[in-house]
């Protein structure tokens, strides 16, 4: 299950929750979006979801929408208004059955003179993205982390239509099959890193990054690859 918790820096002002339903690459997805006080205030399914497409906030922001306006795009007058505080702060993180809750990424708005975004990712490496977006504190907390959501995924404040699924170039090499932790989009290294830190890797020279073909695609849930048996470059 994915939680998005939104607070002021200390205290909670709204609270979102993803679950997988359906399993398998096109997955269905419950959210349930709470207030304040914990309560529940909308809810909604999203279907037909390819996993790891995309960043995790690209399925998190879709699901928002989709629970307020009943599809996949901002509309502000569906939107909750809360205000948005000095410090606003918006925490995404994976909380798999039976394991610890583990920080995916952190989002902090500072309003000063003017907003600043500043983005931390789970390794807390310093700040990778910075962006003013003065102008859409009046609207509210879902106005403005939806907004700085879709720029840090697409070209404009918009959602765009759902990214393909990954796709990553399978190898060969002495009969062996491999895929390169290079070839993998940014979204998913860590994540995968993670899964399968100190599991059994191929040798295979010159690729220290080589990993079986079937943990990834236990991972995605699909096979990721367009061409089979490419050999070692």
């Amino acid at each position: 299950m994915l939680e998005l918790i939104i607070t002021d820096s200390i205290t909670p002002l709204t609270s979102v929750e993803v679950a997988n339903m359906s399993g398998g690459p096109d997955a269905d997805y419950a959210v349930c979006i709470y207030d304040a006080q914990a309560d529940l205030i909308a809810s909604a399914m999203l279907t037909g979801y390819r996993r790891w497409s995309a960043p995790t906030h690209d399925l998190v922001a879709r699901c928002v929408c989709q629970a307020f306006a009943d599809e996949e795009a901002i509309v502000p007058a569906a939107l909750p208004h809360i205000f948005v505080p000095d410090v606003l702060v918006a925490t995404l993180y994976l909380s798999p059955p039976l394991a610890p809750r583990r920080r995916i990424n952190r989002w902090t708005f500072y309003c000063l003179d003017k907003f600043e975004c500043h983005v931390s990712n789970e390794t807390d490496a310093p700040a990778i993205v910075h962006r003013e977006i003065g102008a859409n504190r009046d609207a509210g907390v879902w106005p403005l982390l939806l907004t700085t959501w879709c720029l840090s995924l697409g070209p404009d404040a918009r959602l765009g239509p759902r990214r393909p699924p990954v796709q990553v170039p399978l190898y060969e090499h002495a009969g062996q099959r491999y895929v390169r932790a290079r070839d993998f989009p940014e979204h998913i290294r860590a994540p995968y890193h993670h899964r399968f830190f100190l599991s059994a890797c191929p040798m295979i020279p010159g690729a220290d990054d080589a990993y079986f073909p079937w943990d990834l695609e236990v991972f995605l849930g699909y096979a990721p690859w367009p061409q089979q048996g490419r050999t070692t470059p």
